[in-house]
């Protein structure tokens, strides 16, 4: 799979991140072409676990001025 094929592959809200990913990847990691995307995919894989978890948070009563995040142990 290339990098294209994956950007193809995903919603047009994730091809910046996917793109961002691959590209750290690349650049700051020193990972070749195929590790990057393998990590991209798994990142596609992470996004897909904590959606429900993201919406709910969302969609959830919030308190004006608190921060929020999802913390996965």
């Amino acid at each position: 799979m290339t990098i294209d094929e994956l950007l193809a592959s995903v919603s047009e809200n994730l091809r910046f991140n996917v793109k961002q990913t691959y590209e750290m990847c690349i650049e700051r990691l020193g990972y070749t072409e195929e590790d990057s995307i393998k990590f991209t995919q798994g990142y596609l894989k992470w996004a897909e676990i904590l959606k429900p978890l993201s919406d709910a948070a969302r969609d959830s009563e919030r308190i004006p001025g608190e921060d929020y995040r999802i913390i996965v142990t």
